[in-house]
């Protein structure tokens, strides 16, 4: 049996806010139901208070199931993005793959780049929910 999560925000506020956030990053601005249909987790993210978004609308995510070492400490609880994957980046992110023929594991790596993360590998030790969530945030700055 699932366990009930209460939102914090209202669907109506977070769509607002959400929509807010996508339109403020995006180069083409999109209606509110087009952001809730494309970011539909982050949506749940932001109204369970897991996801905000400081005055510059930068994305700071709680993670739901926070990275634990071999000791059973916490490692990472929280990913804070990068709004923009910068000309060099994209050279540095692409190095020795054939984009074309490796579009998924150079996605991956622009994903962990825009996550702060040390490495790719990190995205494989994160839930599917926290992944789905970290995932739909990434694209709109891609």
């Amino acid at each position: 049996m699932k366990k009930e999560e209460k939102n914090i925000i209202s669907e109506e506020l977070a769509i607002q806010e959400l929509t807010a956030f996508y339109n403020h990053h995006s180069l083409i601005e999109k209606e509110e139901n087009e952001v809730k249909d494309e970011l539909n987790i982050a949506l749940i993210a932001l109204q369970s208070g897991l996801l905000k978004f400081n005055s510059d609308y930068e994305p700071i995510y709680t993670l739901k199931i926070p990275l634990l070492n071999d000791n059973k400490d916490v490692t990472m609880s929280e990913v804070s993005f990068k709004t923009r994957i910068f000309p060099k980046d994209h050279i540095a992110l692409s190095k020795g793959l054939n984009v074309q023929k490796d579009s998924m594991e150079y996605m991956q790596k622009c994903i962990a780049h825009l996550a702060n993360l040390a490495t790719p590998a990190y995205l494989n030790k994160f839930g599917k929910f926290d992944y789905t969530v970290i995932q739909q945030i990434s694209t709109v700055f891609m």
